[in-house]
C-alpha cells in the first residue's frame, strides 16, 4: 500500500530539518544560516578471496564519507560565518597572522580541539546533530556525527554579475555517525 493512501503517513521532506553545529560562544553557527546539509553516508570495503577456481567476496571496513555543509554568510558581526569558521581554525591551532602572533601562537591543528569547537565538546571530542522534523516540528530521527573536524572551507565567490546570497562551503570528516528514531 503506497504512503499517500494513508492520511496518517507522510514522506520525509528535504526542507524539514535542523542542524546543531558549532561549539559555544564565538563558534556557534546559527541554524537559520545553514542552507544545505548532506546526510551521512558510508561504504563498506569489499575483499576478494580466491578459493581454488572460485572467487568469494567478504565485507570489509566501514568508511564514513565526509559531509558537505553550505552556509549563508550574513553581514551581521554576530552571525558572520566567515568570522566564526576562521576563528574555529585559529583556535584549533592554525595561525598565519603576524599582527596577533602573541594571542595565537603557531601550533599544529589539533583534531580534538577542532572537533570540540565545531561540535560542542563532550567526552569524545565533539558532536554535530542533524534532526529530521515533521510538519509539526516534532523530531522524526536524529543523526549524530562523532568527532567531526573541518577538512576544507571555501569562503565563496564574489561576482558583480549576480545578486545571489554569499555562501560558504564546508567539508567535514567524522569518525562515525549514529542514527536514532525519535521513539526508540
Amino acid at each position: 500500500m503506497p504512503f499517500w493512501s494513508d492520511s496518517r503517513m507522510s514522506p520525509k521532506l528535504s526542507y524539514r530539518w535542523l542542524l546543531d553545529i558549532g561549539g559555544g560562544p564565538g563558534t556557534s553557527i546559527a541554524n537559520y544560516t545553514v542552507r544545505s546539509f548532506q546526510k551521512p553516508s558510508f561504504t563498506v570495503g569489499v575483499s576478494e578471496y580466491l578459493n581454488i577456481n572460485d572467487l568469494a567476496y567478504k565485507p570489509g571496513i566501514v568508511s564514513w564519507t565526509p559531509i558537505d555543509v553550505t552556509l549563508v554568510d550574513p553581514e551581521n558581526t554576530f552571525e558572520n560565518n566567515s568570522k566564526i569558521l576562521y576563528r574555529i581554525i585559529q583556535e584549533s591551532g592554525y595561525v598565519k597572522d603576524p599582527r596577533n602572533a602573541e594571542q595565537y601562537p603557531a601550533t599544529a591543528i589539533v583534531k580534538r580541539r577542532n572537533s570540540a569547537l565545531l561540535g560542542g565538546g563532550g567526552s569524545y571530542g565533539g558532536l554535530i546533530t542533524f534532526t529530521q522534523i515533521d510538519s509539526e516540528g516534532d523530531t522524526i530521527e536524529t543523526w549524530t556525527l562523532w568527532n567531526p573536524f573541518i577538512s576544507s572551507i571555501n569562503f565563496g565567490q564574489a561576482n558583480y554579475a549576480s545578486d545571489e546570497l554569499m555562501t560558504i562551503s564546508v567539508q567535514i570528516y567524522y569518525d562515525f555517525a549514529d542514527f536514532r528514531l525519535a521513539h526508540e
